[in-house]
């Protein structure tokens, strides 16, 4: 016998969207069936109508709880227990209105034909997209056409009025299963139009990020290719040593971005350790020499040339060059940039401007300053979302800030942005890189 390995776990997920997508209809659903039993029993003082509401409640729990507890995988025969369990529900809701309609009593039977209406609606906007769904549904249409007319035939008296009430309840099931397909298709189109935006995003998105990669890689290239280019040219020694350091600190960083990108990706952890601010920025100048321009005057300012912070050494310094390339490009016509670094004692929990909220406690923070044109306040809160960036296509995928939010945050910082139109100004949280008290230091 041949297996059946289909999984029908998309279709379930479809059932309890259409079941619970909206938050409040369940529950008024519910709530207004056993209302309805209340007022019908109150009203004729039928037992029926309090076991048809109770019925109801019970066979809707057994079909929720079915369809809400599948696993990933689901089988086919699942989806048929599923029908059967859908299947119950509707005839525990029709059996009691059909009856009514068929009553005697006016106000009954208007009772009795609006609850048919509601459910008829109902179905309709379900759009349910799994065949035997919809096979059930035109059942209990059935079902109930057939209920009617012969509750009525009593009240034919010509073979024309047979012809003609059964021409009726048949184009009704017509146009109710005609109704089911075109919500149906309505429905998978619109799946369709959102999952084919969901692509057309996630496409930019990787060309964006394809975009700034290659422009990361490209300033460390300029630097390798440069240094190597003026050890050609170079016949000091001396000069060739200082060039060839360069080109490995460049290459180097390449490294540290492809580094990055798995961490940011969640594919690699942080390797923290003790950085010295002091070193760590004397190699950040020697790095960032050929990218800083001329009209640029890079300053750069430790308070304290002991401070130490528990980083990625790597990370931080790659994070560190994008916010620094950043202010470049913020100054075209010149400016000027500053990098410096002090002691903070947070005595309350503070929040960030990326979202982080810093714990009481002794924090280095490095800040990024520049004379730039500044961060419209109008798009200030949007400068950490990752892919969103003011640059032209190709000068910058958006990444950079959220990149360096992402970082603090796995290194137990945070980040914090203020702009006006004098200048930008970046601060980097990091925790101090303690002792314990036996004389070690505690990584």
């Amino acid at each position: 016998m041949k297996s059946d390995a289909f999984n029908y776990a998309s279709e379930f997920e479809r059932l309890r969207e259409l079941e619970f997508g909206e938050p409040f209809e369940p529950g008024i659903r519910l709530s207004a069936i056993a209302l309805a039993g209340v007022l019908i029993f109150l009203s004729t003082g039928w037992i029926s109508a309090l076991i048809w509401a109770g019925y109801f409640l019970v066979s809707f729990w057994a079909h929720a709880h079915f369809i809400t507890s599948r696993k990933s995988f689901v089988a086919r025969y699942e989806v048929v227990v599923a029908a059967l369990l859908f299947f119950n529900l509707q005839v525990a809701y029709c059996w009691l209105p059909t009856l009514m309609f068929c009553g005697n009593r006016d106000a009954i039977a208007m009772v009795g034909g609006v609850l048919i209406a509601a459910q008829l609606l109902f179905l309709v906007r379900r759009a349910d997209t799994l065949l035997i769904y919809q096979n059930v549904q035109i059942v209990a249409v059935v079902g109930m056409g057939v209920m009617v007319y012969f509750s009525f035939l009593q009240n034919y008296s010509k073979p024309l009025d047979f012809v003609g009430v059964a021409l009726a309840l048949i184009g009704l099931v017509y146009y109710f299963y005609q109704s089911l397909r075109v919500s149906q298709r309505m429905r998978l189109s619109r799946e369709a139009a959102a999952l084919q935006a969901h692509q057309a995003q996630k496409m930019a998105a990787i060309g964006q990020l394809a975009g700034g990669v290659a422009h990361d890689f490209n300033n460390n290239l300029t630097a390798i290719i440069g240094s190597l280019e003026l050890i050609q040219l170079s016949e000091d020694p001396r000069e060739q040593k200082v060039d060839l350091e360069n080109a490995l600190i460049a290459a180097r960083q390449a490294a540290t971005t492809v580094k990055q990108l798995l961490i940011f990706a969640r594919m690699q952890k942080p390797n923290m350790s003790k950085v010295d601010l002091q070193h760590a920025f004397s190699e950040l100048e020697t790095l960032t020499s050929r990218l800083i321009p001329a009209s640029v005057a890079f300053e750069i300012e430790v308070f304290d040339p002991e401070l130490e912070v528990l980083a990625d050494r790597g990370q931080l310094l790659s994070g560190l060059i994008n916010l620094i390339v950043n202010s470049v490009d913020a100054m075209p016509q010149g400016g000027v940039l500053k990098l410096s670094a002090k002691q903070k004692q947070i005595t309350a929990p503070s929040p960030m401007t990326d979202g982080s909220k810093l714990a009481p406690g002794g924090y280095a923070e490095i800040t990024v300053s520049d004379t730039g044109h500044g961060i419209p306040p109008d798009i200030m809160s949007n400068v950490i979302d990752p892919f969103f960036t003011t640059k032209p296509v190709g000068k910058g995928t958006g990444l950079g800030l959220s990149m360096v939010a992402g970082m603090l945050r796995e290194f137990g910082g945070g980040l914090s942005v203020q702009s006006d139109p004098g200048g930008t100004s970046i601060g980097l949280f990091l925790p101090i890189f303690q002792s314990s008290t036996d004389g070690r230091k505690d990584i």
